[in-house]
């Protein structure tokens, strides 16, 4: 009897228990496996970019030649180098010279022809008496003009003379009573003739010596008023036109050696020893590798958002593992656009339509590794940025008609819909300024 009963206590207890687990079956349905991953929700960095497509640039380079020439044909001998391709170069350090035989000739001539007129200028300084020598001046032109005057008078004298005896003499013997008109007639015309011409030479000399008198009188008149002599001022702009000479030639014979303008990497050697070069010839060129810049490309619709002095993520087709760290130095404002490019290079203006995109400049941190001057590639733009903030993957939020909501995880296997507020994105992850806590679980499909 009393088995009987202990086993009906334990079939009511196993019934309850069986009965337990149904009603919390039904009350709380068949459990959830959740889909997708899971993840603790975080603060961090957020960045909208705007990407650039552009290329690496080395701006400090610079094509070094011998410019020593005085014309475009001079042609001198390359008499030293000191440097080969990618050898070094500090500042200020000799890389090339031609030899400067032919420039010192210059030099030394130079030289003599500045003495010259140094002494010259002295002379006329020390030696020149402003009222007598003027005064002289005038009263020698006038007497010239006179003395040419009176020859002039008595060289038409003389020729009417010549004319008249033994001129009329000789026309009337010459001739019989039957030409004696036609003799006469001849005589009168080359008289007249003759007469015309003396006139005429004789009013062209007195006119020169009157003017040159004229001109006498002015510069007295010009040197009286304090100014300076017109001999002086000559003499001094012939002076100062040897002085650049002199000054021409020695510029002349420093660029006859080629010394590094700056730090840099010989990227180039195109001449030998004794080669024959001309002025502009290239012989060196010189890069700077440290200083490195982008030119990049951003199109019209996201330019608006670059500004001057935003930073940069600058990643390079070639060297997909390296970033490099910039700054936007310069926004241009005049566009780029596709036809235009191809008008330009067709040697026509360019308009109208096409892809609109504007030139951005980013100056570069100084790398810490080898980089080859046109690399492409591409910049990314920071124009927001949002630090310490929570941001979630764009793949974790749901659009729904009440807005974007996210699935927050409670008890491990139960998700809850939370509608959030949005920020900024960067395209992965985007952040949330409403809705969410640090340290929440959420659903990430």
């Amino acid at each position: 009897m009393k088995r009987r009963r202990v086993i009906g206590v334990a079939l009511g207890v196993t019934l309850a228990l069986v009965l337990g687990l149904v009603i919390s079956a039904v009350l709380t349905g068949p459990e959830e496996e959740l889909q997708g991953g899971v993840m603790a929700v975080e603060r961090g960095t957020v960045e909208r970019l705007v990407d650039a497509t552009g290329e690496l640039r080395m701006p400090q380079k610079v094509e070094l030649s011998f410019r020593c020439a005085a014309t475009s044909l001079e042609m001198y001998t390359v008499a030293e180098i000191r440097v080969e391709e990618g050898d070094g170069a500090k500042e200020g350090e000799m890389l090339a010279s031609v030899d400067t035989e032919p420039l010192e000739r210059d030099l030394e001539e130079a030289i003599s022809k500045l003495k010259v007129a140094e002494a010259q200028y002295q002379d006329i300084l020390e030696d020149y008496d402003v009222e007598h020598n003027y005064a002289d001046y005038i009263e020698e032109a006038w007497v010239e003009m006179h003395s040419n005057l009176l020859g002039a008078r008595a060289a038409l004298a003389k020729r009417l003379l010549t004319f008249i005896n033994p001129g009329l003499r000789d026309a009337i013997s010459s001739a019989n009573l039957l030409y004696m008109p036609c003799a006469l007639w001849n005589w009168g015309v080359d008289w007249y003739s003759s007469l015309l011409e003396s006139e005429r030479s004789f009013f062209e000399l007195r006119y020169n010596a009157e003017e040159s008198a004229e001109e006498w009188r002015k510069r007295l008149e010009y040197a009286r008023t304090d100014k300076e002599l017109v001999e002086i001022v000559e003499k001094r702009e012939e002076l100062i036109q040897k002085q650049i000479s002199l000054d021409d030639v020695r510029d002349r014979l420093d660029k006859a050696t080629i010394y590094a303008p700056f730090d840099g990497t010989v990227d180039l050697v195109d001449v030998e020893v004794g080669d024959r070069v001309l002025g502009e010839e290239l012989v060196i060129l010189l890069v700077n590798p440290s200083e490195v810049e982008v030119e990049a490309l951003a199109d019209e619709v996201d330019v608006f958002d670059v500004k001057v002095g935003q930073e940069v993520h600058i990643l390079i087709d070639a060297l997909p593992e390296i970033e490099l760290k910039g700054r936007v130095r310069t926004v241009a404002t005049i566009p780029v656009t596709e036809e235009s490019m191809a008008a330009s290079a067709l040697g026509g203006g360019g308009a109208g339509g096409g892809v609109v995109n504007y030139t951005i400049l980013i100056d570069v941190e100084p790398p810490q590794m080898e980089l080859k001057d046109g690399l492409t590639c591409l910049a990314r733009i920071v124009v927001e940025k949002e630090e310490e903030v929570i941001f979630i993957p764009n793949r974790a939020i749901e659009r729904t008609e009440e807005g974007p909501v996210v699935r927050v995880v409670i008890d491990k296997r139960k998700t809850r819909e939370q509608k959030v507020q949005l920020g900024i994105s960067n395209g992965k992850h985007t952040e949330i300024v409403a809705g969410l806590s640090e340290g929440e679980t959420i659903l990430v499909p």
